[in-house]
């Protein structure tokens, strides 16, 4: 049996609060990836990346040089 596939993906529209508008969705690089990815199998609260940190409790990406920047994230399981 394959393994399901995880990708993570952050909500990529200018307003990503906004509940108009129909969600946009980027996927994190394959490093990123496989950084979050781990770091959720550990059951940590959250993952430091470059330039944000992934809030798993909220669901969200923080911009690390403006915390007032946040984004929904979501895990999308692919078989």
């Amino acid at each position: 049996k394959v393994s399901p596939r995880v990708e993570w993906q952050w909500r990529s529209n200018v307003d990503p609060w906004s509940k108009d508008e129909v969600a946009e969705w980027r996927r994190y690089s394959d490093v990123e990836n496989l950084l979050i990815e781990e770091a959720f199998q550990e059951k940590a609260n959250s993952v430091i990346l470059d330039l944000f940190c992934i809030d798993f409790l909220k669901g969200i990406q923080i911009r690390r040089t403006n915390p007032k920047k946040r984004r929904p994230v979501k895990r999308v399981v692919r078989e």
